[in-house]
């Protein structure tokens, strides 16, 4: 107010402010007892003292306000306390009434509140807050911890649309020969007293970088964080960690980036690829009161060489300008026994002619023989930090001592303990360093060196030495106390490898490095920088992303990577950020039908779409038949319909674009036939050029679009930007099919029968992946039959791929198969007949279970992550034969007998195994991302599913001998957890944008799990035993099931069989079961064969009604 800039004006009272809020002409005519200037608007008063205070205390916080843009601001309030916001006495923000509970101000404080203001540049707005201290919030009495006055928070910020901020920070990188981007963490996401909630960078930062890296091969990443982070960082030229460096930070990475300094810091911890590679991943959090550090002495870098675990960077690297080159090094025991010193010696020279600059030298200890107790591959016993100038060389000295460098805690005698080798067992081991035990730790020990006559041959491991070039192995000379180093190359084994200083990082600058840099910097080097490739069949390329088409699809700068495909990263879990900001509407334009005048569309603008000329010219020469036209084909072709037609009926852009990123981050996890990468590059070529792409291709892209609107809520913004863009009613199903309409002329017009591609097989597999979903296998059939005669034709299923193909298109190929393979079995158990799939035993090479970013054009390397992209459609595939296999010994003419029950049983379990060695974190699902935990629901989903198929049964009393009490539980138990999971998609908000899988799949096993628990209940009068748990849950499947009937016929027709086992099982109704209800069990399988129940539609659901006469 006094017109200082940054600061607010704090008057504390002792009564509440008794002015009208919208009212400027009332003056405030408390007395103030005390008048703060805060430069921060974080006012926290839990150490405020003043004499005349009462217990508790008001304040006004007040000052005014001008931005230097026109632009909606968010306001917000966190408050331990009460706190109300008005700007120009209009009251802004209220948080003093209906307060939660957050975690501000340590757990004392509420949750934000926000509002939103329109505000114009220039203008002076008079802000004020009014707060109450602590002892005034409700809060207090619910518990929550008081701290003195408590605080207040006082936020503002502009409202950008982060879509556009990335669009315009993309277009900047284009025309910049070097991009710098600045990412990483702050107070807001770390700091002491609580643990970080994500590994990964916060926001679009990831997005950010993998956007800018894909039109920008010059990028550097400077990361601001306190602790390791997760990014696309195999992407960029170089990465530069600057930690928290205080106020000249600024200052030493401007020097480090301009290349005035030459970095030379080095990495204090192992870099994990993810949270999971931790080593204290499964122990780190307090469970009863208890923190147990079960990692022992594998922390770090001996975590990682003992498990043999890959790091994004190792313990100690760092890269520099300068060359360093470090030669012949020795060794020396300096002093007597192992009260001695070993000392390295080695000459370090900078072979740079130009640049100065600092390194490091490590010197490691690692055994040669067992130890009594665990140990690390290698430990760090040494190091020392040389500043060598340009063309120079300089001697680096280390000393250990001895007994610290090879001695181990003994917890037995509570000392250090030299431990001894016996040369009668280890002959070979008896020439290098060897202590003697004692049982008073350091008591009687000694040194053995080697036998008479021993010419040194023998080189032995005790201390391993690593240095960019060479690695060293001791040995000792005869009949002295001198060690020295074998030089050799640089080859260590995995089991002890040193730390790979792989590269030397240029100058990001054509400026000369003379100066020292400060130590406080680490600059790392990625392991590869991928070069462009060459054009590949079908669109394939390099795979170098982790989570496909993430973003709005670029296409790529022509003149530098047009056949690189730039990295993704993992998708945004929440789709907000496209909505009315991003979907932009488009005028309406009016058709007169599906198929006819789309030639004034809303791709017009973007679009240079090719003549009829140009399009068959391009189809024949992608075609293997030159003459298509001339071909027979069974189906009409619609030929009034164009491509330009077909192009004019696809979405608007901005809502394409987010379809397929919602197909890819919500439906392809869980049928993963596509390549991410190949499938962007194609995208983002048909958006420059339409004519690049073939009928088959577009025929994917609308099929990805009809796919994905079903998956939607029909309340989103997409739908309404598609129906204001094309005059149709926003109604889900009718745009659905319209596209799917459209997909299925574009296949036609392609002759799909007699011409196809691999695009061809991926369409077909989309279409009936939706269709099984969605409106049951039997519509489906047929085309899945093409579809696999298609994959046969090209190979898909062949033992030994074309040589001539990219692993790309290889695996895309193996993956197709695969879906083939998924989607032919689970179709033969559909219908209750395994025989008449003969896929079904096909163990054809499967694809490998890596990632897309993990396939390269030239290997595919090891999966990066875990749970893959391909590992739920590997255990599925397992899973599914496994189930067909139970499916027709259920159906077998001779009954299943209890030792292939106990068997198959076994086998279930076995599944959820190795489902539970990838997925689960410490036992918990729940500590699994969004898409982990929804396809683990949907693996265990299945699996109960069997088990109740498996036990159903054996858990009857009137099927005598049969029965086992043992499978009655266990159909109780599977049913609950079906429910549960059922409970889990339908209300955490985590699951909603895979809701779609629990309208279907999970939907119906949650029906099947309902009947069966109504009917272990019902067919059991035990009055003694307690099933309130029991009926509440089914009780409340009820109620989420009735909210299905608008999802599908099946709920309809089933729904009131539920209602009347439900009015049986009340209380109120009857004492305990009835004659009728305790026959229940029998009419169920007189009535429903119990593997019908792997397809519900299939029940004739009004066999209620002959119950019940």
């Amino acid at each position: 107010p006094d017109g200082t800039p940054g600061q607010f004006l704090m008057r504390i009272y002792t009564s509440p402010p008794t002015i009208q809020p919208n009212n400027s002409e009332i003056t405030d005519t408390r007395e103030a007892i005390d008048v703060l200037k805060l430069d921060d608007s974080n006012v926290v008063l839990y150490d405020y003292s003043n004499a005349a205070a009462p217990d508790v205390v008001y304040a006004t916080i007040t000052a005014d306000l001008v931005v230097e843009n026109t632009d909606t601001y968010a306001f917000s309030l966190t408050v331990a306390g009460t706190a109300t916001l008005y700007l120009d006495n209009a009251l802004i923000v209220d948080n003093s009434h209906s307060q939660k509970r957050g975690t501000s101000f340590f757990g004392s404080g509420s949750v934000e509140q926000i509002n939103h203001v329109q505000l114009v540049a220039n203008r002076v707005y008079k802000l004020r807050v009014e707060f109450g201290s602590a002892a005034t919030s409700d809060l207090n009495k619910a518990g929550a911890p008081v701290f003195g006055a408590g605080g207040v928070r006082i936020g503002c910020v502009r409202c950008s649309n982060e879509s556009l901020e990335l669009d315009r920070a993309v277009e900047l990188a284009k025309t910049a020969d070097q991009v710098v981007v600045c990412v990483g963490l702050g107070p807001e996401w770390e700091s002491e007293g609580s643990d970080r909630s994500l590994y990964e960078l916060p926001g679009r930062q990831s997005e950010l970088i993998s956007r800018v890296a894909a039109i920008n091969k010059h990028v550097v990443v400077i990361i601001q964080s306190g602790t390791p982070v997760s990014g696309p960082w195999d992407q960029v030229a170089a990465v530069m960690q600057t930690w928290y460096g205080g106020n000249e930070l600024g200052h030493g990475i401007s020097d480090i980036v301009l290349g005035r300094e030459s970095p030379s810091g080095k990495l204090p911890l192992s870099w994990p690829r993810c949270i999971e590679d931790n080593p204290s991943f499964l122990s780190y959090r307090s469970e009863a009161g208890a923190c147990n550090y079960n990692e022992d002495i594998f922390v770090g870098y001996r975590f990682y060489d003992k498990t043999k675990r890959k790091v994004q960077w190792p313990f100690g690297f760092g890269l520099s300008y300068a060359s360093f080159i470090l030669q012949q090094p020795s060794v020396q025991l300096r002093g007597s026994g192992v009260d001695g010193n070993i000392l390295v010696t080695l000459p370090v020279c900078n072979n740079s002619a130009t640049t100065s600059g600092k390194e490091v030298i490590q010197v490691y200890v690692s055994r040669i023989t067992p130890s009594s107790v665990s140990r690390p591959v290698k430990e760090l016993k040494g190091f020392a930090k040389l500043f060598v100038a340009a063309g120079e060389t300089r001697q680096a000295a280390i000393e250990i001592p001895l007994k610290n460098a090879v001695s181990v805690w003994d917890v037995t005698t509570n000392s250090w303990l030299l431990e001894e080798v016996s040369s009668a067992n280890h002959s070979a081991l008896a020439r290098a360093l060897i202590i003697a035990t004692s049982s008073s730790g350091f008591g009687k020990r000694y040194l053995r060196r080697g036998e008479d006559g021993d010419d040194g041959a023998q080189w032995q491991p005790l201390l391993v030495f690593s240095s960019p070039n060479t690695s060293a192995l001791l040995r000792q000379h005869k009949g002295t106390n001198h060690y020295e180093f074998k030089h050799r190359d640089f080859t260590w084994n995995e089991e002890a490898a040193p730390i790979p200083y792989a590269h030397q990082l240029p100058a990001l600058s054509a400026e000369q490095i003379t100066l020292r840099p400060p130590d406080s910097l680490c600059i790392m080097y990625t392991h590869e920088i991928m070069a462009p490739a060459a054009a590949q069949p079908d669109g394939g390329n390099l795979a170098t992303q982790t989570s496909p088409l993430s973003v709005p699809l670029q296409s790529p700068d022509s003149s530098q990577r047009d056949e690189t495909n730039g990295s993704q990263p993992s998708p945004p879990s929440d789709f907000s950020a496209f909505g009315d900001a991003s979907l932009q509407q488009h005028q309406d334009q009016p058709h007169r039908n599906l198929y006819q005048d789309f030639t004034q569309s809303h791709w017009d603008a973007v679009l240079q779409r090719p003549t009829d000329h140009t399009r068959r010219s391009t189809l024949a020469s992608q075609g293997t038949l030159h003459q298509p036209e001339a071909l027979y084909f069974p189906f009409p072709l619609a030929s009034e319909v164009t491509v330009n037609d077909l192009i004019s009926a696809l979405p608007p852009r901005e809502s394409c674009e987010y379809l397929i990123i919602r197909y890819f981050t919500c439906i392809s996890p869980f049928f993963h036939i596509l390549h991410g990468p190949t499938f962007q590059k194609q995208f983002a070529g048909f958006f420059k050029d339409t004519s690049s792409r073939d009928l088959s291709w577009l025929a994917l892209l609308f099929l990805i679009c009809s796919a994905t609107l079903k998956t939607v809520d029909k309340g989103d913004d997409v739908i309404h930007s598609i129906a204001s863009s094309s005059s149709h009613s926003p109604n889900i199903a009718v745009i659905s099919d319209r596209y799917r309409a459209m997909a299925m002329i574009c296949l036609c017009k392609d002759r799909f029968l007699v011409r196809y591609r691999l695009s061809t097989l991926e369409a077909l597999l989309v279409l009936v992946y939706t269709i099984s979903h969605n409106e049951g296998a039997e519509q489906s059939w047929v085309i899945l039959g093409m579809a696999s005669n298609i994959g046969i034709a090209l190979q898909c299923n062949a033992a030994k791929p074309d040589p001539d193909l990219t692993l790309v298109e290889r695996e895309r190929r193996r993956r197709c198969w695969a879906g083939i393979l998924l989607l032919h079995t689970y179709q033969a158990i559909l219908f209750r007949d395994v025989d008449m799939s003969s896929l079904i035993n096909d163990y054809t090479t499967m694809p490998e279970n890596v990632n897309d970013t993990d396939i390269l054009h030239d290997r595919i390397l090891q999966p990066s992550t875990q749970p893959t992209q391909m590992s739920v459609m590997i255990f599925k595939i397992s899973l599914f034969r496994l189930s067909a296999r139970i499916c027709k010994e259920l159906s077998d003419v001779t009954p299943l007998t209890q030792a292939r029950l106990v068997a198959l049983d076994a086998e279930i379990a076995s599944e959820q195994q190795r489902w539970a060695s990838i997925f689960l974190v410490d036992g918990a699902p729940s500590l699994l991302d969004s898409s982990s935990y929804a396809l683990w629901c949907g693996l265990d989903v299945y699996a109960h599913q069997l088990y109740l198929l498996l036990h159903r049964p054996f858990s009857r009393p009137a099927n005598q001998p049969l029965y086992r009490p043992e499978s009655r539980q266990k159909c109780i138990t599977s049913s609950l957890v079906l429910l549960d999971i059922h409970r889990k998609w339908m209300e955490l908000p985590r699951l909603s944008s895979y809701r779609w899988y629990a309208y279907g799949v999970v939907g119906s096993c949650a029906l099947h799990g309902a009947v069966t628990l109504a009917s272990c209940l019902l067919e059991h009068n035990d009055q003694e035993i307690d099933t309130s748990v029991e009926r509440k849950a089914f009780d409340a499947a009820v109620l989420r099931l009735d909210k299905l009937q608008e999802r599908g016929s099946l709920y309809v027709k089933a729904y009131p069989v539920l209602r009347q086992l439900q009015s049986m099982l009340s209380p109120d109704s009857i004492p305990g079961p009835s004659e009728a209800a305790q026959g229940l069990g029998t009419y169920f399988d007189d009535w429903i064969d119990n593997v019908q129940w792997l397809n519900p539609e299939s029940i004739d659901w009004n066999f209620w009604d002959e119950i019940l006469q």
